[in-house]
C-alpha cells in the first residue's frame, strides 16, 4: 500500500500529511504537532463524515502562546498533553512560582520536523524550562497509525515526573459504543460538576451504574447532545499487556493500543454539550493519574525519568470499516 508524505494547509496553518489508500492524517507542526484531522477513505460518505476527529467550529485556527488557557483555543483534534494535564506547581523545581501550564507545555508550542519520508514523520520539542526533549515518530501502515514517543532528560534536570496522554477528541456518530478490555469494571469520577457521577473520588461500576439522583447511567456510550452534561472518569484497574480499547459507531471500528507497562492507566471523557457546547469524547491512556502531575508524583502514580535515561512508548490507532 503506497503512502505519500506532503505539505499542505489546514484551516489557515501549515500542515504535513501522511496519506494512503485507507487513511489521510494531517498534523500541524506549528500548533503543538496536533493531529488536526484523521479521515477514513474507504467509506462512500461526505468528506465531513469521513472525519474521525472532532472539528473546531471556526474555519481558521489561532496558534496559542505559551501557558495560555487550553479551553480558550481549538478544542478539537488530537493534542499532546505533557508533562501534565491540569495546571499545577512544578514537581521538578522547588521554586513555587514555576508552574506547569494547563494541558502541559507542548500543545501550544511549535515542534521541529526532524525527518520525514514517504511513510513517516519525526517531530520533536525541547523544553527550556523543565529540561527535557520529547519526540514522536508517526507512520501509516495500511489502516492504522503507529506512533513512537521518546522522552530524554537534558543535563539541566535530575529527575522528571510526567503525565502524557493523547488528548484525541473523537466526533460522535450514531450508535457509538466504547470497547473496553475485560477486567476493567470499576471507575472513579474525577469531575466535581457537570455530570451524573458525583464528586471527585466517587466509585461506580462499569459499563453501567445506578445513582440515587439519575437512576441507571450507561458509561459505555454517549448520551444525547441534549443532555447538557459531561463526565470524566478513570478505571481503577490498570491496562494489561495486549489490551486494546476503542469504539464502534455506525460506520467503523476504531481501536487504540499502548505499551501497558509504560502507559498503564485509562480514562474516558464524555462531553454531551455540557462543556463549551461541544459534543465529543476521548479515550485517554496515560502515564499517570489523576491529571495533576504534582499530586500524582506525591502519590507515586505517574511515570518518572532520571537524568541520562530515556522513556519510550508506542501508541496506535487502527481504523476498520464496518
Amino acid at each position: 500500500m503506497n503512502t505519500q508524505c506532503y505539505r499542505s494547509r489546514f484551516k489557515g496553518l501549515n500542515s504535513i500529511v501522511l496519506e494512503n489508500e485507507s487513511i489521510k492524517a494531517e498534523w500541524l507542526p506549528d500548533y503543538g504537532s496536533k493531529l488536526a484531522s484523521l479521515k477514513t477513505k474507504l467509506l462512500h460518505l461526505s468528506d465531513a463524515d469521513n472525519e474521525i476527529l472532532y472539528q473546531y467550529k471556526k474555519n481558521l485556527l489561532v496558534i496559542p502562546n505559551y501557558a495560555d488557557d487550553f479551553t480558550q483555543y481549538d478544542l478539537s483534534g488530537f493534542d499532546e498533553c505533557f508533562p501534565t494535564i491540569e495546571e499545577c506547581p512544578s514537581p521538578m523545581n522547588s521554586n513555587e512560582k514555576i508552574r506547569v501550564p494547563d494541558h502541559g507545555e507542548v500543545w501550544s508550542q511549535p515542534w521541529t520536523i526532524e525527518t520525514h519520508t514517504n511513510d513517516s514523520i519525526t517531530f520533536s520539542i525541547i523544553s527550556k524550562i523543565f529540561g527535557y526533549k520529547l519526540s514522536k515518530t508517526v507512520s501509516l501502515n495500511q489502516n492504522y497509525i503507529d506512533s513512537t514517543y521518546t522522552v530524554t532528560l537534558l543535563e539541566t534536570t535530575d529527575t522528571m515526573p510526567f503525565i502524557w496522554t493523547p488528548h484525541a477528541l473523537f466526533k460522535v456518530y450514531p450508535d457509538v459504543k466504547f470497547i473496553i478490555p475485560e477486567g476493567l469494571n470499576e471507575v472513579i469520577s474525577v469531575s466535581d460538576n457537570g455530570g451524573k457521577l458525583g464528586n471527585f473520588g466517587n466509585l461506580h461500576t462499569y459499563p453501567s451504574t445506578h445513582t440515587d439522583k439519575h437512576g441507571l447511567v450507561h458509561l459505555n456510550k454517549m448520551e444525547p447532545s441534549s443532555s447538557k452534561n459531561f463526565e470524566k472518569y478513570y478505571f481503577t484497574s490498570m491496562l494489561k499487556a495486549n489490551d486494546n480499547f476503542g469504539f464502534t459507531d455506525k460506520y467503523r471500528k476504531v481501536m487504540l493500543s499502548v505499551d501497558a507497562d509504560k502507559v498503564p492507566y485509562l480514562g474516558i471523557w464524555k462531553n454531551q454539550n455540557g462543556f463549551n457546547n461541544d459534543y465529543n469524547f476521548a479515550l485517554e491512556p496515560c502515564t499517570g493519574i489523576y491529571d495533576n502531575v504534582a499530586k500524582a508524583y506525591a502519590q507515586n502514580t505517574c511515570a518518572v525519568i532520571s537524568k541520562g535515561e530515556t522513556y519510550s512508548w508506542n501508541f496506535s490507532i487502527k481504523i476498520d470499516v464496518i
